[in-house]
């Protein structure tokens, strides 16, 4: 049999097509964005990303077609990527009504992590609610565009006069122990690792109060509105049949701090 060259065309096309699709692999990558925030996802020593949010994001991932690669940013470089790039899957994120338009959202990927103010022991500073840090103007150390900002910021906590931001969390401890601010703003896993960073004890630091309910504390992955239609089915069923498998329990501070990254 002769193939006219319009008719061999065609064949290579749609053999490619049909292979292509065999394949199961989208063109497209997914891209993956993160924050360095141990033991939940963070950037190890030998250049690995891991941590107990990031070991099941894999997992769910695992159950897809997709080829992806994870990459660690400062909080507001990764939201912003996931806010305006197509394709692009965050986590952790705290799904909050100012961030529920931009995202397809998949909750949780991880239980509960409730979110404290900490004071230095040695601060006598003392309030009984939010509002009166906002009336004396206190300062609370926060990172840029994370759930904890963006929540003071909406109930009136000014930038520059009752937060101070910084972009990575190392910043915000160190200005805690130079009294340049009077309070922080961690998860009780985070804060050992850090403390232990410094040398410092926990008891060098005293949990002040949590400042989000129960429903804003879950660990969830959000993936960009924009997203191609092909890539949303593919992570929603493989989120489905995850959340099958692997019913979610709480960890303890005990269970956590094991899975801590080596300084």
């Amino acid at each position: 049999m002769v193939l006219t060259f319009k008719a061999l065309v065609r064949y290579l096309t749609f053999s490619l097509l049909i292979g292509w699709l065999s394949t199961g692999v989208f063109a497209e990558p997914l891209n993956v964005v993160t924050e360095n925030w141990p033991p939940y996802n963070y950037l190890s020593p030998s250049g690995e990303i891991r941590g107990i949010a990031t070991d099941n994001v894999k997992a769910i991932l695992a159950l897809t077609d997709l080829s992806y690669q994870i990459r660690v940013n400062p909080w507001a470089r990764s939201l912003h990527l996931a806010k305006t790039q197509p394709n692009t899957l965050i986590y952790s994120i705290y799904r909050s009504a100012e961030r529920e338009p931009y995202f397809h959202w998949f909750c949780p990927v991880l239980a509960n992590t409730p979110i404290y103010l900490y004071r230095l022991a040695s601060n006598n500073v003392r309030f009984s609610s939010l509002a009166d840090i906002l009336d004396n103007k206190l300062r609370i150390g926060v990172m840029r565009e994370d759930n904890s900002h963006q929540f003071l910021r909406s109930i009136g906590f000014i930038e520059g006069v009752h937060l101070d931001i910084s972009t990575a969390e190392s910043l915000n401890f160190n200005k805690l122990f130079a009294g340049r601010i009077d309070f922080i703003v961690q998860s009780e896993a985070s804060m050992a690792y850090r403390l232990e960073q410094l040398g410092e004890p926990m008891s060098a630091v005293s949990k002040v109060s949590r400042i989000h309910p129960s429903e804003q504390s879950t660990h969830c992955m959000a993936l960009s509105k924009a997203s191609s239609s092909e890539v949303v089915g593919e992570i929603k069923r493989a989120f489905v049949r995850w959340q099958q498998e692997n019913p979610l329990s709480e960890h303890s501070l005990a269970d956590v701090l094991r899975k801590l990254p080596e300084s």
